[in-house]
């Protein structure tokens, strides 16, 4: 771990060490661990994430004065992320593959006349493959 990050990873730990659990979920200050540990795997190599390292620290000082813009920085962050480092968010693909799976019941319950039998089927067979996937993309350390 670099200094730098070192610093920003302790701030951070001060900051959730003030607001109690419920507010660090409201703040997502989890996730902005998580960013700030995937920006720092690849700021070597990511001029972008070399760049965006002024916009950590300016989200860590927006933090500690509570001024609630942070939020649009760390979407910026983590857009970043999520495109150019090809990263998922976690349960994306049990979301995706849900809805594809109701989508697929209905249809197919429509047209086969018991919908409910073929909805419960899509929706379960949406979220076994969906979790099956998400657990490869975190075994393959892709997620967010």
């Amino acid at each position: 771990m670099t200094e730098y990050y070192e610093n920003i990873q302790i701030r951070l730990i001060n900051i959730i060490d003030l607001y109690p659990e419920k507010n660090n979920k409201k703040m997502h200050l989890d996730l902005l661990q998580r960013i700030i540990g995937r920006m720092e795997e690849s700021y070597k190599v990511c001029e972008t994430c070399q760049f965006y390292q002024d916009l950590v620290e300016e989200i860590i000082s927006k933090i500690e004065i509570d001024d609630k813009t942070y939020l649009k920085d760390m979407g910026t962050l983590k857009t970043h992320l999520l495109k150019k480092h090809h990263l998922v968010e976690e349960g994306f693909f049990m979301a995706l593959f849900m809805s594809v799976g109701v989508f697929t019941g209905i249809i197919l319950g429509t047209v086969l006349s018991d919908l409910p039998i073929f909805l419960g089927f899509g929706v379960s067979l949406g979220i076994t493959i969906g979790s099956f996937i998400d657990a490869f993309a975190k075994e393959k350390n892709k997620v967010l």
